[in-house]
């Protein structure tokens, strides 16, 4: 089996792949090491739980340049928090697929995190907004809790993607002191 960081660089190199590229190159790469190959599903969780840590982001073709409409296949690209390791396996199993880089319209991707990131902000915001005074001290935890990982994620797309979020900066920072007063109050 390879591991998740593998998995990472894998996608690296490959610049944006699907489920079923992902796993033919982490099969032919488990071949070469004598080992069990991973199944599609095996690949998937995998994905799935590198997403949820954000080593590994999902995408769209239209994301991709010169990518033609795939009915909606989703693509892996290498997320903000990725540290990638390269299979020594890893050229020859791409020689043998015959599968090539792909180049990422990272103003696209960028416009698609922002969006994200607008939306967690905003329901944050609405948590906020609902909240009954004097609040609960759990709630408020939770409105922290929350508050703190939008933050995380922000850092981790702004270094991604330089300047894609200056707008809903000053928004996100803004929550900290409503939720201060809320422990005030």
């Amino acid at each position: 089996m390879i591991s998740i960081e593998e998995l990472s660089g894998i996608i690296d190199v490959l610049g944006a792949a699907t489920i079923h590229e992902i796993t033919c190159t982490a099969q032919e790469i488990t071949y070469a090491r004598d080992d069990e190959p991973p199944t599609e599903e095996d690949i998937l969780k995998m994905c799935e739980k590198a997403c949820s840590r954000h080593f590994l982001e999902n995408v769209t073709c239209e994301e991709i340049i010169g990518m033609e409409n795939t009915e909606g296949a989703e693509y892996f690209i290498l997320g903000p928090d990725a540290f990638p390791e390269y299979p020594q396996e890893l050229s020859d199993a791409l020689d043998m697929l015959g599968l090539e880089k792909r180049e990422l319209d990272m103003g696209k991707v960028a416009a698609r995190f922002k969006r994200r990131l607008k939306m967690r902000t905003t329901h944050l915001e609405n948590m906020i907004n609902e909240v009954q005074t004097p609040a609960e001290p759990e709630y408020i935890e939770d409105l922290e809790h929350k508050y703190m990982d939008l933050v995380n994620i922000y850092y981790d797309f702004d270094t991604w993607v330089p300047d894609a979020l200056t707008e809903i900066e000053e928004n996100i920072f803004s929550l900290s002191a409503r939720i201060e007063e809320l422990k005030e109050a």
